[in-house]
């Protein structure tokens, strides 16, 4: 039974039910359209006649605005997590958030992080007392970024900057600067169309599927290496998976390194009458090509693409080719290239098969082979005009660092609970400004500079995914199937912010380098950069 106190926190009371019986609790209730309320509770064993508070999560309120309460305070349980400390005074602190923490309502987050910390500290910049509304609650947190995001986090440590620095957030005095690794090179011509008065636009990225296998597709991604768990994901689906979620499947089993579980997937999709889409293909047969080769099944997998009556794939029939290469099989390589020829593949996949059999003819010991399809490429070089050409040339026309303001309204897609999307302010989006400047591209990932002047939900990751279409790498969310898998996370980092000091009104300017697993792949991009900042 549900005992409504008032608008700001309800009581449940609790039985032994055994769906209480877990350690972390989370519900969502709305009450008459006006308020979100939400509990978390850290009990794993309930008698009769327990009670667990609730307290609203309304968009529209800062945590600061309920009533001075005790009851309405939430307990954080202190956990003693090392935190990344980039400035700290009497009245604020600022960490380097780390990626994958999450900001508060589960054990090891944030707020349980800061906890312990500022008791901890609290003789060095002699606090009197605990400043929140209990012994036990914290109401210092003052805007947010998502977990997958590392880098700067502000925080509150007592009310009184609580409501100053969000008035600050509030009034756009903070100014927030990002690193952000996209798939392609955002330019200005290449801007798509953004919502209208009459349609909303929906990510370009998100396949327009049944939205439970949407769900299904990206808890699968989110194992991570964990083949066991995106199988038993995969097959204990109440409704019948489809080829996108497949494919996140079969992500998983390449980036674990499980050759066999992938190519049995592919199985399982014919035995259950699912199509596999194109990347699908191309996972399992770049799989195939890797050591030890498994060059027949590459060319069974090219033959049951063209079955399956899509168009023939060039990547796909490369790594083919790259397969018998490695195997020593000379011969179906250049099969599968006359093959490429045939269909008429677009110049650009030809060239990479040129490539690759070139490379074929090399491990087999056929150098005259060799010269001679070198030779030929050489000729179709002089004749095709690279798309990633005329990707450098509108950019360098653009020019690298030159700014690209996307001026988009936001807001959630339907019922698709956290998707967030380009939406017209007619339709209830919300103003939303983006500055993106390119600073490195390798032909495939961009390094970009991205400073916000609004700070909605996922506006990066929409802005660039659904009006420039560059989605940033490892963001299952938008770009969900990404066949690059060079970023295990969204690659996002909050690298530099300016903000009000919360008492002095001085503006404080902290900045903070980028995690070693994105700076990696950032120094790859610079190392073999077509374009970059000098």
């Amino acid at each position: 039974t549900l005992k409504i106190a008032d608008m700001h926190h309800v009581h449940v009371a609790a039985t032994r039910a055994w769906w209480l019986h877990i350690l972390v609790v989370t519900l969502v209730l709305r009450i008459e359209c006006v308020n979100t309320f939400t509990f978390s509770t850290q009990k794993s064993q309930w008698s009769t006649g327990d009670s667990i508070r609730i307290y609203s999560n309304n968009a529209n309120q800062n945590v600061n605005d309920h009533p001075a309460d005790s009851n309405n305070a939430r307990c954080v349980v202190p956990q003693n997590i090392t935190l990344d400390v980039l400035y700290e005074d009497p009245d604020m602190l600022v960490i380097n958030k780390p990626s994958g923490m999450i900001m508060q309502f589960v054990p090891g987050s944030v707020e349980n992080a800061v906890v312990f910390h500022l008791n901890s500290t609290a003789s060095i910049y002699r606090s009197p007392s605990w400043p929140w509304k209990t012994q036990e609650s914290f109401e210092g947190i003052v805007h947010r970024i998502d977990k997958d995001t590392s880098g700067i986090l502000v925080l509150a440590k007592h009310p009184l900057a609580a409501t100053a620095l969000h008035a600050s957030f509030k009034e756009r005095r903070v100014h927030k600067t990002y690193l952000a690794i996209a798939v392609g090179l955002p330019t200005k011509d290449k801007k798509l169309q953004i919502a209208t008065e009459t349609s909303p636009q929906q990510n370009h990225a998100l396949p327009l599927v049944n939205p439970n296998l949407l769900r299904l597709s990206r808890e699968i991604s989110r194992c991570g290496r964990d083949v066991t768990k995106a199988l038993e994901l995969l097959n204990q689906s109440p409704d019948p998976p489809n080829a996108v979620c497949f494919n996140a499947a079969i992500g998983v089993c390449k980036r674990a390194g499980q050759r066999k579980e992938a190519l049995d997937l592919i199985d399982s999709m014919k035995k259950r009458g699912v199509t596999p889409n194109t990347k699908c293909f191309m996972k399992v047969i770049n799989f195939c090509a890797k050591e030890p080769p498994l060059y027949e099944k590459a060319i069974e997998l090219v033959g049951y693409m063209e079955e399956c009556n899509l168009p023939l794939n060039p990547h796909c029939v490369s790594s083919a080719i790259s397969a018998c290469g490695l195997a020593g099989q000379l011969e179906p390589a250049l099969d599968l290239l006359r093959l490429v020829e045939e269909r008429g593949a677009d110049s650009d996949g030809v060239l990479g098969c040129f490539k690759a059999a070139i490379g074929a003819c090399e491990r087999c010991g056929a150098t005259n082979s060799a010269l001679a399809l070198k030779d030929q490429l050489r000729a179709m070089s002089d004749m095709v005009v690279d798309p990633l050409e005329n990707s450098i040339k509108a950019a360098e026309q653009q020019s690298l660092n030159e700014e690209i303001v996307v001026d988009a309204p936001m807001g959630k897609m339907g019922s698709r609970r956290r998707v967030m999307g380009i939406l017209s302010e007619s339709q209830g989006g919300r103003e939303a400004r983006s500055i993106i400047s390119p600073l490195a591209f390798d032909g495939t990932l961009s390094l970009n500079s991205v400073v916000i002047e609004t700070g909605r939900t996922h506006q990066i990751r929409v802005h660039m995914a659904s009006v420039l279409g560059c989605p940033l790498a490892g963001d299952h969310m938008y770009n969900s199937d990404d066949p690059i898998e060079r970023a295990e996370r969204c690659m996002l980092h909050a690298t530099e912010l300016m903000v009000p000091h919360p008492t002095t009104g001085d503006m404080l300017r902290i900045s903070c380098p980028p995690p070693p697993d994105f700076s990696a792949l950032a120094d790859t991009i610079r190392a073999s950069a077509l374009l970059h900042v000098q």
